[in-house]
């Protein structure tokens, strides 16, 4: 496997993209209240900013249904959908559950796998642009007619402003740029340039069995660190060869952050926790402690964040030998059954075994701890 240490072929965009945004809606904003005249009677801010968020909440949730609705078209499971935190997710059983969940990209993200390598992976990504611009349509069409009924001419300047709203939810999703985030006009173009349509397949079904339990982990050979949509491949090895070879784990936990162009400050908090955890298990924790400190905060906290059932085993070691917290350890043993929920199925044992790795070890090094609990047994 070839490393392509600093590469980056891709700059994350998103300050153009915003940019062109906020153009777009200065010279479409002077054109709707200069045609709408006193539409709006005395409260034209009040109106707009109403048709904005309404605007903006509904254009979030078409384009995600749209995705969701011509992805199962084009021959996709749902894995999740999130619409402002609200995720309804599929089990390992097929059936849908719901619960609340960290605000994703502009306000929602679907996510699918494919049936068969046939699913068309274009259709896919572009249903929710295509659904979009549909009701967007009727509704402008729609707005007109009601107003030749009733004769509120308000509503078709309330209408254009939520219009240009969704038009801007489609800017940010379909911009073939690196924009903060893989949106789907990047993926798509990466896809086609890269003819990868098969290996993101392959990405959607790991993504799945990681979430939701059904498949199985899978291994990616000949990565090329230089495509962001595959930036990931290390965390994926890591986990397929956890149950195989720990060492040869150990080795793609440094892959990945000598890898880390186009990793997520999550991934990379991640990463750094596992490797974090097999470094504190050996005796000399407290110089491994310093190196850990020196790491940048925001990583650092993901690392031990312990309502990540995944980083539970590592927060019980930095609590224990680098902080010498008991209150804060027991703490995470006393939180940490509740995180187990909602942990994927496919990693649930062996996240367990190296958490009783970590408590024995813990037990061994910090015998004053214990002394008193085993005395009063």
């Amino acid at each position: 496997m070839e490393e392509n240490k600093n590469v980056n072929k891709y700059r994350n965009q998103s300050l153009y993209v915003w940019i062109v945004v906020l153009i777009l809606s200065y010279f479409m904003g002077q054109a709707i209240f200069s045609n709408a005249g006193n539409a709006f009677g005395k409260e034209p801010y009040g109106y707009a900013i109403l048709a904005i968020i309404c605007g903006y909440i509904l254009g979030t949730i078409l384009y995600e249904l749209g995705k969701l609705i011509f992805g199962k078209i084009a021959g996709y499971n749902l894995i999740y959908i999130n619409l402002f935190g609200f995720t309804f997710i599929k089990n390992k059983d097929n059936k849908t559950s719901f619960k609340f969940t960290k605000f994703e990209n502009y306000g929602g993200k679907t996510l699918m796998a494919p049936k068969s390598n046939k699913s068309c992976l274009s259709l896919y990504l572009l249903g929710g642009s295509i659904f979009s611009s549909i009701i967007t349509a009727l509704m402008i069409v729609g707005s007109h007619l009601l107003v030749q009924e009733i004769g509120l001419r308000m509503l078709i300047y309330i209408e254009y402003i939520m219009a240009t709203v969704m038009l801007i939810i489609l800017i940010f999703n379909l911009a073939p740029f690196l924009n903060d985030d893989l949106f789907d006009g990047f993926v798509l173009r990466l896809v086609h340039h890269y003819k990868f349509k098969e290996q993101y397949h392959k990405i959607l079904l790991e993504e799945n069995a990681l979430i939701t339990g059904r498949g199985e982990l899978l291994f990616f050979e000949d990565v090329d660190y230089s495509n962001p949509l595959i930036s990931r491949a290390s965390i994926y090895n890591y986990y397929y060869l956890l149950n195989k070879d720990e060492e040869k784990a150990k080795e793609m936990i440094q892959i990945g952050l000598d890898n880390d162009n186009y990793l997520t400050d999550e991934d990379i908090g991640i990463l750094l926790s596992n490797k974090y955890y097999f470094k504190l298990m050996n005796d000399n924790y407290e110089k491994v402690g310093e190196e850990f400190y020196k790491e940048e905060k925001s990583y650092r906290k993901i690392a031990v964040n312990y309502n990540n059932y995944g980083s539970i085993k590592t927060a019980l070691l930095v609590s224990s030998l680098v902080d010498s917290s008991y209150d804060l350890y027991e703490h995470i043993l006393n939180v940490m059954d509740k995180k187990k929920t909602n942990f994927s199925s496919l990693r649930i044992e062996k996240e367990n075994q190296l958490i009783e790795r970590a408590l024995e070890f813990i037990k061994l090094k910090k015998e004053d701890w214990f002394k008193e609990d085993d005395s009063a047994e």
